[in-house]
């Protein structure tokens, strides 16, 4: 938990227009593309500088894969203060499954065993840092192997352990592939809605606070992933 500091905030790279979120904090990322919403996810987990532990549940991108995305100049992360809970389910590339602290999950539909796996590993990550980021990435993968309700359930339960334990929950959704009343429905387990899009060679972003009008679209003055934003580089 935060070390007993009313003032702290978890920050954000440079660049990036949205204010430092309290603790217990849950942000919804969504775009049009899942690939442009799972990046602008980790750089809302990582900072320029951080002393912070970071827990990611892989759905949509083998735990391997992840690390190699982790690994850009603007993410700073500590191998010794991360885990991941790989759920990608058994492929071609099994190699790439990341199985340091945590048991693999069969498939992202898998909804009990993730939480099992996160609650054990949870443990360890929190033992190293007062504060820790987690990720979800992606929600679109739970929902394309579980219903919708039983997705809803497990967000509440994870988005309220974040509340108690003061820590930043950051979930992502490729909005192309769920319908507006999906994507509204997970938006309500969570303090804002951060909308993402490519724009005019850039992009921009747009949050939705609860209880309140949406904002306007703003250009983002950082490069996802710390490099041009790419959707065929993936």
């Amino acid at each position: 938990m935060p070390q007993g500091s009313e003032a702290f905030r978890y920050e954000f790279q440079p660049g990036i227009p949205l204010e430092a979120a309290t603790p217990g904090t849950n942000l919804l990322v969504s775009s049009p593309s899942g690939t442009l919403a799972r990046e602008f996810a980790l750089d809302l987990l990582t900072a320029e500088s951080s002393a912070e532990s970071l827990l990611l549940v892989a759905a949509d991108l083998g735990g391997r894969g992840l690390l190699e995305r982790l690994d850009r100049p603007t993410r700073s992360v500590d191998r010794s203060r991360l885990g991941i809970v790989d759920c990608t389910g058994p492929g071609d590339r099994d190699e790439e499954r990341f199985t340091t602290h945590a048991e693999p999950i069969s498939n992202p539909g898998d909804l009990t065993g993730i939480e099992v796996e996160f609650s054990v590993l949870y443990e360890k990550i929190a033992a190293t840092a007062d504060n820790v980021r987690i990720g979800l990435l992606s929600l679109s993968s739970l929902l394309a192997h579980a219903s919708l309700r039983e997705v809803s359930r497990f967000v509440h339960m994870l988005t309220g352990r974040i509340i108690a334990t003061d820590d930043l929950g950051v979930f992502a959704i490729d909005a192309s592939l769920a319908d507006d009343r999906t994507v509204e429905t997970l938006s309500h387990f969570c303090d804002r809605h951060v909308r993402v899009r490519t724009a005019d060679g850039g992009v921009e972003l747009r949050v939705d606070e609860r209880m309140a009008e949406p904002g306007a679209w703003t250009p983002l003055e950082h490069a996802v992933g710390g490099e041009d934003w790419d959707v065929a580089s993936e």
